[in-house]
């Protein structure tokens, strides 16, 4: 049993019914602690369950998260939404004219101000109407401190009928308001709409916009998936709509069908959003999807999207929870990734992504068009659903290997200074790096002094550096066939020891150990004339 989610739905219940918590324990035949227990996830008595579900009016296993949650009032609506985002790692959106979430401050002020006067307006209950309006601008400002902190990635399908009639009555549409205030709710909706204008320019990562302007759906949803659950949100409660009772009832639910019938009319729709970018009339669901990196999309939801590279700032990640964006038998493609893409001479990482029934295996990591990577799958694997919220597994032992071998090639160029590389493959069992040199060095002399820099047991850092750098300090680089990518104002550079004269520092975007001594004993296998200028020298670690 999720008693955490039990607890959940009694405190978005005391919000809602505007109960104390004395009252709330008293119906249930509890101390109010047991209560406030119960809200923070302790295990419940059968019969106290049985109890909570007749005061929550739905059926006991809809309080054990296996049928409909309904919310007839906004605020326990926004709570349990608030409790369903603390967890989540992708937030699907559709029909709503904003994503509140990235709203500015404006808004909040807007909506604030309304608030404040539609309860001053009220004939009856105008107390009641203030504290519910002070609940849910505390429970919004919440939600978005925790995006603030936690970045889930937002895919938000907005409706243009809707943007239209956000336009038209400002934030606050349906509340009585002053014409002062009405024309600043106005303004307020304009800005909002030009901030998400300005977003769906800036395609910022973990952020997908889209306009649906040639359908209109029959009522907005959320689909919220987190690591081991997914969340269903049918919402007739508009974050603006007021504190007050409101026609309709929302609801949350978990069920596979409800959850999969919803996703496949999310796939529809994004077929016929308009997006920055969309050159070409959308696709028919009988379209084949192009080849992940060679077009301009390979599924609906994925269209010259960004793949966070997690493995450049902790390359001991050996997993991590993501978002598909694309799935295809030529390549998946998750908005952030543990696996390292093919490059510098370093493998592309092999291993698993796995999700809530089902897994594939993959075979190679590539890089793909602009910013993504794609992991290929092996042949005849099963693909994850685009949307799902997956685990990306390393094949680790592969990968360290790849780590202690990449390290150890930088300790080789440190073991012979001057010499530019002029190529060089990294392996899990054997590696070798081309040199300029004119006499091949004498074998033992090189294992020798290799063994000493890892018997060191120097630290391996990343530092970030403008790349202006490489004009002032062009001797950082030691290769001569590679360059380092130019053009993002920023250049990564892997520092091997302290202080002012490192024992190597050179720009690098592979995986490395954390300290020398982590590599272990290097064997100098052999060292081989390619040329007249070239020598090429083999390593295998012990």
């Amino acid at each position: 049993m999720r008693f955490t989610e039990v607890g959940q739905q009694l405190r978005a219940y005391r919000l809602e019914s505007g109960l104390r918590a004395e009252e709330i324990a008293a119906r249930l035949g509890v101390s109010r602690a047991a209560l406030y227990r119960y809200e923070k996830g302790e295990v419940i008595k059968l019969d106290t369950i049985q109890r909570l579900a007749e005061l929550l009016k739905i059926s006991p296993l809809s309080l054990l998260g296996i049928g409909v949650e309904y919310y007839a009032r906004p605020v326990g609506y926004f709570e349990r939404l608030r409790q369903s985002e603390e967890t989540a790692d992708q937030i699907l959106q559709i029909a709503e004219p904003i994503s509140y979430l990235t709203t500015t401050d404006r808004f909040d002020q807007a909506l604030a101000a309304a608030f404040e006067e539609a309860a001053a307006q009220a004939t009856s209950e105008r107390g009641a109407l203030i504290a519910a309006g002070e609940q849910i601008l505390g429970i919004l400002a919440a939600r978005k401190r925790l995006y603030g902190q936690r970045r889930p990635s937002i895919i938000c399908m907005m409706s243009a009928g809707r943007i239209r009639s956000f336009l038209e009555l400002g934030v606050a549409g349906t509340l009585p308001l002053s014409d002062r205030l009405r024309r600043q709710c106005r303004d307020v909706a304009a800005a909002e709409v030009e901030h998400i204008a300005a977003l769906m320019e800036a395609e910022p990562m973990g952020l997908q916009f889209g306009i649906l302007s040639n359908v209109e759906p029959p009522g907005p949803f959320k689909i919220l998936r987190a690591r081991d659950r997914a969340t269903l949100a049918i919402n007739s409660h508009r974050c603006d709509s007021g504190p007050g009772p409101a026609p309709g009832v929302a609801m949350l639910t978990s069920a596979d069908e409800a959850l999969a019938a919803h996703q496949r009319v999310a796939e529809g729709l994004w077929r016929e959003a308009h997006r920055r970018g969309a050159r070409s009339p959308p696709p028919s669901p009988d379209t084949p999807p192009p080849r992940p990196g060679r077009g301009s999309a390979a599924q609906p939801l994925y269209r010259r999207r960004m793949t966070e590279r997690l493995f450049m700032a902790d390359a001991e990640l050996r997993r991590a929870s993501a978002a598909v964006l694309a799935a295809s038998p030529e390549g998946i493609v998750l908005d952030r990734t543990v696996f390292y893409a093919r490059g510098g001479g370093q493998p592309g990482d092999t291993g698993r992504i796995v999700w809530a029934g089902g897994e594939t295996v993959i075979a190679d990591t590539i890089k793909g068009e602009g910013e993504t990577i794609i992991h290929l799958p092996a042949p005849g694997s099963a693909l994850p659903p685009v949307g799902t919220t997956v685990d990306a597994v390393l094949d680790w032992d592969r990968r360290f290997a790849h780590m202690r071998m990449h390290t150890a090639m930088h300790l080789l160029c440190a073991a012979i200074p001057g010499a530019a590389v002029t190529g060089g493959a990294v392996g899990a069992d054997r590696s070798r790096l081309d040199f300029d040199l004119p006499d091949p060095p004498a074998k033992e002399a090189i294992e020798e002094r290799l063994n000493a820099l890892v018997a060191g047991d120097h630290p391996v850092s990343v530092e970030w550096v403008d790349e202006s750098v490489l004009d002032t300090n062009p001797g950082l680089v030691r290769t001569l066939s590679v360059k380092p990518p130019r053009g993002t104002g920023r250049l990564r550079l892997v520092r091997i020891g302290a202080g002012e004269k490192p024992v190597d520092l050179q720009p690098c975007g592979g995986t490395h150990v954390a300290r020398t001594g982590l590599v272990g004993r290097v064997n100098v296998l052999k060292i081989e004339n390619k040329g007249r200028q070239n020598r090429r020298i083999a390593i295998a670690l012990a």
